[in-house]
């Protein structure tokens, strides 16, 4: 099959809300200052949660509802659009940089460092991603 890029439907926005809304409940019950602002102090939050080791490796939807946080900052603070990718092994929200095929998911980027048992450092994740994305969106090859 074909990877199949389309734009993300209501239902997936609902599912990026609720995943917003797991990790602030997770964050309030522990920090109840917490909040969500779709900017860098959003990465410091995901930090605190990894560092505390709040989640266990095999709360993969947890885990990845970090994920969904850390992508609504791209989201925000990057060209980089939610996209729905379709293909063989499935369907996933994604990040795209617009006009390119620059495609990253950032809901697995913190799941599978800690189910792997590596280091989580949320902000040179996303600071490392967000600079090879606009490094890439400039290759010739990546364009549409």
């Amino acid at each position: 099959m074909e990877q199949k890029i389309t734009s993300p439907g209501q239902a997936d926005l609902d599912h990026l809300a609720e995943q917003e809304a797991t990790v602030l409940q997770l964050l309030r019950t522990r920090y109840p200052s917490a909040v969500l602002n779709h900017d860098e102090g959003d990465l410091n939050w995901l930090q605190r949660l990894v560092d505390d080791e709040v989640l266990a490796p095999r709360q993969t939807y947890e885990l990845q509802c970090l994920g969904a946080v850390l992508g609504q900052v791209f989201a925000t603070k990057t060209p980089l659009k939610w996209v729905v990718v379709e293909d063989e092994y499935g369907r996933d929200l994604a990040l795209q940089y617009p006009n390119t095929s620059v495609i990253v998911f950032p809901t697995t980027m913190i799941s599978k460092r800690v189910e792997d048992g590596r280091d989580v450092d949320v902000v040179p994740i996303y600071r490392t991603i967000a600079a090879q994305v606009e490094k890439l969106k400039d290759e010739t090859e990546y364009k549409r």
